[in-house]
């Protein structure tokens, strides 16, 4: 009769072992392996990310640098060339290629900002390169999923 209090005791400790191994799988896939997605275009990550491999480290650090100041400059002028645009300061054709630019960084600014925080281990370690990673980091995102699943 012991026996078997003891073996259901074993049982138990081993299936809330389990439990506990499962949802630490979960937050460590969760925390360090996948990162906020939904606002990421593949397309212009894979671009950048292209473009980013061709270069050296040093252009790495200025391209990132001079992208992010674009982007700003160009979204915290909207109000201003509007304005200028509404007053006749501005022609209809100059107006039209900033609303075109303007549109442009609105969609790369998410993309960019996901690169970019990611961009500064990268370019300081020789070892790590940019990669285009979204494949890897979606695998991962289902593996969170199905591994507890699975056990």
């Amino acid at each position: 009769m012991i026996f078997w209090e003891i073996r259901k005791s074993v049982g138990g400790i081993l299936i809330l072992a389990a439990v506990v191994l499962c949802g630490f799988w979960f937050w460590v896939c969760r925390s360090f392996f996948i990162g906020n997605y939904e606002d990421i275009n593949g397309e212009i990550y894979k671009s950048y990310i292209t473009e980013l491999s061709a270069l050296s480290r040093g252009e790495q650090r200025e391209y990132i640098a001079d992208e992010g100041v674009r982007i700003e400059l160009i979204l915290s002028s909207y109000e201003e060339k509007t304005l200028k645009y509404l007053h006749g300061e501005v022609s209809e054709e100059d107006y039209l290629k900033y609303i075109e630019s303007y549109d442009d960084c609105r969609a790369k600014k998410s993309t960019f900002e996901f690169i970019e925080a990611r961009s500064e281990r990268i370019i300081e370690t020789d070892e790590l390169r940019f990669i285009y990673d979204l494949e890897l980091e979606g695998y991962l995102t289902t593996m969170t999923a199905d591994f507890p699943l699975i056990i």
